[in-house]
């Protein structure tokens, strides 16, 4: 029987400070293991399916969570962070339709865990990583008093401080009316 010890692990070096993204970032994880575990089993045919589901959600949720955070703080990578998030979803879709055509074979196994081992490896460990850099930033820098020099992110990002909570100020950002173009791209996550 796999095990998950073999695979990715959540350490506090992948926290981004916030907590919902942080949880889902996890759940991720805890969903490229099962998988990967699967595969180690001979079952990842059985599973494919499973995390096919998820992402498809997950894309959406998680997606829409992280750019809300991103415009709250005025994240200045935030167009490049949701042209990597599109093409991410494309990808998801190009394997969620051969997975519905029936195209169930090994390749397909190996590309969807290649492509959220890349994911988690390359997305969440550098470019959301920047976005955590950012943020512990801005916090510094709006608690320190007006006579001192700013926090830079070397100084933020050795401290080990508690995740924060964001999730009222995000989810009033998702909920704010739409910005142009953001229906089209939602239902385009969707199809």
């Amino acid at each position: 029987m796999g095990t998950a010890n073999s695979w990715i692990t959540w350490e506090p070096s992948l926290s981004i400070g916030v907590a919902k993204i942080d949880e889902q970032h996890k759940e991720l994880i805890k969903r490229f293991n099962d998988l990967g575990d699967a595969v180690f089993d001979g079952r990842g045919k059985e599973e494919i399916g499973k995390i096919l589901n998820f992402l498809a959600d997950y894309t959406v949720t998680h997606f829409r969570d992280e750019e809300a955070l991103q415009e709250l703080f005025n994240y200045p990578g935030l167009e490049q962070h949701k042209k990597i998030h599109a093409q991410f979803v494309s990808e998801v879709q190009t394997m969620i339709s051969k997975f519905e055509a029936g195209e169930l074979d090994t390749d397909l196994v190996v590309k969807t865990v290649d492509a959220v081992g890349a994911w988690i490896l390359n997305h969440i460990k550098k470019e959301d990583m920047a976005i955590g850099v950012h943020l512990k930033t801005k916090q510094a820098m709006e608690t320190k008093p007006h006579d001192q020099e700013p926090a830079y992110a070397e100084d933020t990002q050795a401290e080990e401080a508690q995740p924060q909570d964001y999730s009222s100020q995000m989810d009033s950002q998702v909920n704010a009316p739409p910005k142009k173009g953001i229906i089209k791209r939602f239902f385009q996550w969707l199809f």
